[in-house]
């Protein structure tokens, strides 16, 4: 029958007077093994090594097969295949995807049966992980911090200008005459000194 193993055993039947009814019993045929394969590819069909899934029996077992390791019969990179699977229905997940690449979420199906012995999931795509630039963010408090730094020191320099160009004339004047008057009555006091000294020997 469809999915099963043809038996090698060559039965002898005779028939004659005696025996013009034979039976032969019970022929057991042996269901043929499944095998179930897929390929593991990047989004331009190139061949991704080392993939690990977890596979997923009707009964409940589960098999755990790597890339070209463990439970896969397939020796090809990327290519992977399990042998000698009984029928029914199994589950395929990816639990570690290849170096570099997004682990597929999908949870993949397939039906081992008298007419699907042998099934072919295809090829099973993984997207690359894309390099990121780090940059600092805008509230960096080092990039806040230097700004302020520069922001604060033009505006100390700009305030200072600023403060002795508003200074008004009158309190310049103010302070000039006031300077002036003392170095005047200071000269003034050092003469009267001086003549207080030479009047008494004029006298003698």
């Amino acid at each position: 029958p469809t999915g099963y193993v043809l038996p090698g055993t060559v039965f002898a039947v005779a028939i004659g007077a005696t025996s013009t009814s034979v039976d032969l019993g019970t022929i057991e045929n042996t269901a043929i093994d499944g095998t179930l394969s897929w390929q593991k590819v990047d989004t331009s069909g190139n061949a991704l090594p080392g993939s690990q899934w977890a596979l997923t029996a009707p009964d409940g077992t589960v098999t755990t097969v790597v890339d070209n390791g463990a439970n896969d019969t397939d020796a090809t990179v990327g290519s992977l295949s399990v042998a000698g699977l009984t029928w029914g229905d199994y589950t395929l997940t990816e639990t570690v995807a290849p170096t570099g690449y997004a682990r597929s979420s999908t949870v993949f199906t397939a039906t081992i049966g008298a007419t699907t012995t042998a099934v072919d999931l295809g090829e099973i795509q993984n997207i690359k992980y894309e390099s990121q630039v780090l940059s600092a963010p805008d509230d960096d408090p080092t990039s806040t911090a230097s700004t302020s730094t520069s922001d604060v020191s033009s505006a100390s320099s700009s305030s200072l200008a600023t403060t002795g160009a508003d200074v008004p004339f009158w309190v310049v004047a103010t302070a000039g005459g006031l300077l002036l008057s003392g170095l005047v009555l200071t000269l003034v006091a050092a003469v009267r000194r001086r003549r207080t000294a030479i009047t008494p020997e004029r006298r003698s």
